[in-house]
């Protein structure tokens, strides 16, 4: 038996009535004769449907005449795979047809056009170069030479001079050095202990001892010029680079004290929620919320055009996948004057086109000021936290924002969307979003430390799942205030609308507590304070 392991598959309209394992092109009709072909659809279509189409793996495909293995396939006049002559390769054949009507494997990589930019995330000549310098030794001290003079009725005295660099030099002075009392100082002993450069940049290399006979002197005197005579060699080192550093004109330093704070920290808290019907709408709009989002795909579900959901004040929420073929169905929903969250850069990109407002949704991370300030200069007019982030980090990222920030406070954080449907892996695919029943289960998947993951699928054949455990910001709504956020987000994506009402009242009573200066609730019991205080590690 034949099997497909589909790499890329991607969802377009169907212009005509479309076969299964017969080449689609880009305009949605069977490809012709030599044509460039853009995949190979999941099933049959009729003309009007949006179909699934396999572009990159190992895919099936109906050979339209005999083919040899290992050799490059283009499209006939029918859609089916022929050994190429002039057209353009689809594919490579991964086995042998040995007549027309044969399905063959077709092995499809993924196309990177001559001149893109390539990341190379290992190299050897990387590697061994970096091994070379790890085995090389390190000079962590200077080496010098320490002239020592102790001379009867004159001050003791030490010289370092660098052995590299014999201009820099330096010399400390100490004690009058008096005869012996007890027992007469030997040159060996200045050795030892004028030898003993401590924690200093410096290593002896060689000694000058000029000693008169019967000197005698305490050796944490001796030590004290040492270490004089070192702190003055290091001086004369760095000089030079003091001395330049006075002529760079540097920044002036912006504390959270000197800067002004910026306008949105000024706005009133905003209770948000993410819904997937108008009914929870309602529900969180009575509890509170004043700041509406749903998916495109919620909005088509219940009747919305772009233009009612604008009036209504609900904010249309992007694909965090979007690719060419998908844009034919979001950018309609990015207009002039209108609010959108954006999931990637190409959305951002369309909106700020468009004259929209765009908010940056949390699958952009943003966890640094220059991000987040490169995001605003390119049309993001507001951001929602990563679920990722820690309380320090919005700290930081707070006082400095361009733009309106804002955190998801309750709800589960969605970990990973898929390309592909989870019914396909449980043999439950039954190629047909559209129509699928299947989608309406509430499904969910166990990891290895018997967590229960819930998932969803949607209508265009994507799986999106969601952490095991519920994250509950509300106790640290008046941190978060402080913080600068004033947007707190109640996702309702897996909650009934009773749920996110409840949820949502929640979040409004933490709000009144922290304007009020009281405590909030505890922490809802089964949920989790997230990535809020241990980050990702």
């Amino acid at each position: 038996m034949k099997t497909e392991k589909i790499l890329l598959a991607v969802t377009i309209a169907a212009a005509a009535a479309l076969t299964r394992f017969r080449f689609v092109d880009f305009t949605g009709n069977v490809a012709s004769a030599g044509e460039r072909a853009l995949g190979v659809p999941s099933t049959d279509f009729d003309a009007g449907e949006q179909a699934s189409v396999a572009t990159h793996g190992e895919i099936l495909v109906e050979a339209g005449a005999a083919i040899a293995v290992g050799a490059e396939v283009e499209s006939d006049a029918s859609g089916r795979a022929v050994t190429k002559t002039t057209g353009v390769a689809f594919g490579v054949a991964r086995d042998t047809a040995a007549a027309a009507g044969d399905i063959i494997e077709c092995r499809v990589p993924r196309s990177m056009p001559e001149g893109c930019r390539v990341r190379v995330i290992r190299s050897q000549r990387a590697i061994d170069a970096a091994g070379a310098a790890l085995k090389r030794d390190v000079l962590r001290r200077r080496a010098v030479d320490v002239s020592v003079v102790a001379r009867l009725g004159e001050p003791f005295t030490v010289t370092l001079t660098c052995c590299d660099n014999p201009a820099l030099t330096a010399t400390a002075t100490g004690f009058t050095v008096e005869a012996a009392k007890t027992r007469a100082v030997e040159a060996s002993d200045l050795v030892e202990h004028v030898g003993r450069m401590g924690s200093s940049p410096f290593e002896a290399a060689s000694f000058d001892v000029s000693l008169d006979a019967g000197c005698g002197m305490g050796f944490s005197a001796v030590h004290k010029v040492r270490a004089a005579a070192c702190k003055a060699l290091e001086e004369a080192i760095l000089a030079p680079y003091e001395e330049r550093a006075k002529t760079l004109e540097l920044p002036a330093i912006v504390t959270s004290d000197s800067r002004p704070a910026p306008e949105h920290y000024r706005d009133e808290p905003q209770i948000c929620a993410t819904v997937t019907s108008l009914e929870a709408a309602e529900a969180a709009r009575a509890e509170g919320a004043t700041r509406i989002y749903m998916t495109t795909d919620a909005l088509e579900a219940v009747g919305l055009s772009p233009a009612d959901a604008f009036e209504q004040g609900i904010v249309p929420v992007l694909d965090e996948v979007c690719r060419a073929v998908d844009h034919e169905r979001v950018d309609p929903w990015i207009n002039a004057g209108a609010t959108v969250a954006v999931g990637n850069i190409s959305e951002l990109a369309v909106a700020a086109h468009a004259g929209a407002t765009a908010e940056i949704r949390s699958c952009l991370p943003v966890h640094n000021t220059p991000c987040m300030e490169a995001l605003a200069e390119r049309g993001a007019g507001a951001f929602w936290l990563s679920p990722e982030i820690t309380l320090d980090e919005i700290v930081s990222l707070g006082a400095a924002a361009p733009a309106a920030l804002g955190i998801t406070v309750f709800g589960r954080p969605r970990v990973m969307t898929s390309e592909h449907c989870i019914l396909q892996v449980a043999n439950g695919c039954i190629h047909d979003c559209v129509n699928c029943r299947l989608r309406a289960r509430k499904l969910s998947l166990k990891n290895i430390d018997g967590k229960v993951m819930p998932v969803r699928t949607d209508i265009h054949g994507r799986s999106r799942l969601y952490d095991a455990y519920p994250i509950d910001l509300t106790p640290q709504v008046p941190q978060l205030l402080d913080t600068g956020v004033r947007r707190l987000m109640v996702d309702g994506t897996l909650l009934e609308a009773d749920e996110i009402g409840r949820a949502v009242a929640r979040v409004r009573r933490a709000v009144e507590a922290a304007q009020a200066g009281r405590k909030p609730a505890a922490r809802l019991r089964g949920a989790t304070s997230g990535c809020m205080f241990v980050g990702i590690s």
